[in-house]
């Protein structure tokens, strides 16, 4: 009798036990944060070269940044076989803020696209990726050289130069004026060139005919190219030579 009772007692205890056991809520480890990977615009972009810009919230981790970039699409996705990495401006990047990242690229290939994306591996080794973008490199600047003005006389001259318009489709424009401190065409007067538009990519032949000046002045002048930028000359001068022939006498009365 007492031997059933024990065995009762030891069962019913078990009982409570196994009920307990499942009543306490089963612990999970919280989940881990991913950090946060953002790709932004290049800016700014020239002919060869370019910076890449982005932001990576490690949120409470510590993240190696890296940029990649390529000239294919499909391998910037994540970062794969192919693109060229270079290291975010801050790599780590630590805490649970925003941090900017940047990386300035050199070497680029004028008037090409690229593709890149920004990628964070935690010290898990696990990898976010941004979103990837692309850029366009500027093709060549143009080059304008200026040459001695011709054909002066006692109110006119030729301008005359070249422009290289290095592939991209480029306006010409003469600029003159009296100041020596000539620069960029800062308040000067401008006159189209003839031809107006440069193409191609070696030297043409610019012209512009002056009218209309004062003689016995001393003239400075250059070019002005607007292409994939705009770019100018150096500054040469002339001099309008001569004086005007005075008005004729009215006739003489008898």
């Amino acid at each position: 009798m007492k031997q059933s009772r024990k065995l009762a007692l030891i069962l019913r205890v078990a009982a409570m036990i196994a009920l307990g056991a499942a009543l306490v809520p089963v612990l999970s480890s919280p989940a881990e944060a991913q950090a946060a990977v953002t790709t932004s615009a290049a800016s700014p972009i020239s002919t060869t070269t370019a910076t890449l810009n982005g932001s990576v919230n490690p949120e409470g981790d510590s993240d190696t940044v890296t940029f990649c970039y390529s000239t294919t699409s499909s391998q910037v996705t994540s970062c794969g076989a192919g693109s060229t990495l270079f290291t975010g401006s801050t790599s780590p990047a630590t805490g649970s803020s925003v941090v900017t990242e940047t990386a300035n690229l050199t070497g680029l290939t004028p008037g090409t696209t690229y593709y890149f994306n920004l990628e964070a591996t935690d010290s898990g080794d696990t990898t976010y990726y941004g979103t990837p973008t692309s850029f366009t490199t500027s093709t060549e600047a143009p080059t304008a050289t200026v040459s001695a003005a011709t054909g002066i006389t006692t109110t006119g001259a030729t301008l005359n130069g070249s422009v290289n318009a290095e592939g991209t489709s480029t306006t010409v424009t003469f600029c003159y004026s009296t100041s020596s401190s000539l620069s960029s065409c800062g308040g000067a007067t401008s006159t189209a060139a003839i031809p107006p538009t440069a193409t191609g990519t070696s030297a043409t032949a610019e012209t512009a005919t002056l009218t209309g000046l004062a003689p016995n002045t001393e003239y400075y002048f250059q070019i002005e190219a607007v292409g994939s930028s705009t770019v100018y000359s150096s500054v040469l001068s002339f001099t309008v030579t001569g004086t005007t022939p005075p008005p004729p006498s009215p006739p003489r009365r008898s």
